[in-house]
C-alpha cells in the first residue's frame, strides 16, 4: 500500500497530464498566452490563495490544541504556522500583477476582481475550505502539499514562456506571484508537505488529507476549463 505522500503525488502527476491537454493551460506553459486569458487565470487564482493563510493558520489552532500529549500534532503546528507566515501577503502580488495587467492602481484592481468572471470551483472554494477547518483541519495537509506539488512542476516554465515569448507587453512587471513560487521553492515546500502527511497518525486524518488533495487539485482543473472556455477565441488562435 502506498503511502499518503505518494497517493497524493500520483494525484497530482494525473493532473498534471489532463491539464498539459487543456487548450489553454498548454499555451499558458508555452508563454503563448495574451493578456486577457493571463489576467483571468491570475483572478481565478486569487479566489483561493486569499484563503491560503487562514487555512494554515486553522490548521495550526486544532494541532495546537492537541500538542500536549502528540509530539507529532506539535510538528504539525509548527509547521503550519511557518507555513502561514510565507503565504502572508501572496494575494497582494496577484493583485499588483493584475494591476499592471489592467494599468490601475491596486486598489482599483482589488475592486475589479470581484466582478471578473470566476469558474465556479473558484467560486465555491472559500466556503469548502470553511467546511475543511471546521470539521477536518487535516485537510489543509492534503491541499497545500497537492497544489505545492503542481506548482512545483508549472511554475518555472509559465515565468519562462512569459518572458520569452513577448506575447504580453510589459510582462515583466506582471509576474510576481509566479515568480514567487518558482519551483525551488515549491519543491522545499512539498518535502516540508510530504513530512507532515506522513505523521498524520490516524485513517481520519490521513483520509482527509486525501480526500482534500483531491478536491484542491479538481478546483486547479477546474479553473483551467473554466478559462478555455470563457475564451474561446484566444484559444482557437
Amino acid at each position: 500500500m502506498k503511502s499518503l505522500p505518494d497517493e497524493i503525488l500520483v494525484k497530482v502527476q494525473a493532473a498534471d497530464a489532463r491539464l498539459r491537454q487543456n487548450p489553454f493551460y498548454a499555451r499558458l506553459l508555452a508563454g503563448e498566452v495574451d493578456r486577457e486569458e493571463y489576467a483571468l487565470w491570475l483572478v481565478q487564482l486569487h479566489c483561493y490563495v486569499r484563503h491560503t493563510v487562514r487555512g494554515e493558520r486553522a490548521l495550526a489552532a486544532a494541532m495546537g490544541a492537541r500538542a500536549a500529549t502528540s509530539p507529532a500534532a506539535a510538528t504539525i503546528r509548527d509547521h503550519a504556522l511557518h507555513e502561514a507566515s510565507e503565504e502572508e501577503g501572496h494575494d497582494e502580488l496577484l493583485v499588483n500583477d493584475l494591476a499592471e495587467l489592467w494599468g490601475v492602481t491596486p486598489g482599483e484592481a482589488r475592486g475589479r476582481i470581484e466582478y471578473e468572471p470566476k469558474a465556479p470551483s473558484a467560486q465555491l472554494w472559500g466556503g469548502f475550505l470553511d467546511l475543511t477547518i471546521t470539521r477536518y483541519p487535516e485537510g489543509v495537509v492534503g491541499i497545500a502539499l497537492a497544489l505545492e506539488s503542481l506548482a512545483a512542476l508549472h511554475m518555472d516554465a509559465i515565468r519562462d514562456g512569459l518572458l520569452g515569448s513577448g506575447s504580453i507587453f510589459g510582462i515583466e512587471n506582471a509576474i510576481s506571484f509566479v515568480a514567487g513560487h518558482c519551483s525551488a521553492v515549491e519543491s522545499q515546500h512539498q518535502a516540508q508537505g510530504i513530512q507532515r502527511s506522513l505523521l498524520l497518525d490516524d485513517p481520519a486524518s490521513r483520509t482527509a488529507a486525501l480526500f482534500f488533495a483531491d478536491a484542491a487539485l479538481a478546483n486547479f482543473e477546474g479553473i483551467a476549463r473554466f478559462v478555455a472556455e470563457q475564451l474561446p477565441e484566444a484559444v482557437s488562435a
